[in-house]
């Protein structure tokens, strides 16, 4: 049976206890990226994969980057962070879960309400949304 223990470091001060999480950890405890504007640099120090809002929308720019960090292609792999950085940051900070159901509206399914009391973003938030998705969707 496979036993996951689940640890989280939620503050902005992640990058700091990287060193920890890598370094203190038994063999075989994977380490999973749970912040997209930190993908890259965790892949690169270690992590096994990430669990972000950005891979129920573009999964498949989630996995490029994860195999170009793995096959060494860093270039390749830091200009798809960037391509990440706009919607990360509306399915994050700005606007949280609403906004990454209104990411997953602008992807052709069903994000469904948030739960309150969290409410839909404004029509202006949905529309930048839409376009960040549109464009992180284009191929590169």
């Amino acid at each position: 049976m496979t036993r996951v223990t689940p640890c989280r470091d939620p503050s902005h001060f992640a990058r700091k206890t990287f060193h920890a999480h890598f370094t203190c950890c038994r063999p075989g405890f994977a380490v999973l990226a749970g912040s997209t504007s930190a993908l890259y640099a965790s892949l690169v120090v270690g992590a096994t994969g990430a669990t972000i809002g950005p891979a129920d929308v573009a999964p498949d720019v989630c996995a490029a980057l994860m195999e170009a960090v793995e096959a060494g292609r860093h270039d390749e792999a830091r200009r798809l962070q960037l391509r990440l950085m706009p919607i990360a940051k509306s399915v994050g900070a700005l606007y949280s879960i609403p906004g990454l159901k209104a990411a997953v509206d602008a992807c052709g399914l069903s994000g469904g309400p948030p739960r309150p009391p969290l409410r839909a973003v404004s029509a202006d938030a949905a529309a930048l949304i839409r376009e960040q998705v549109a464009a992180l969707l284009q191929p590169a």
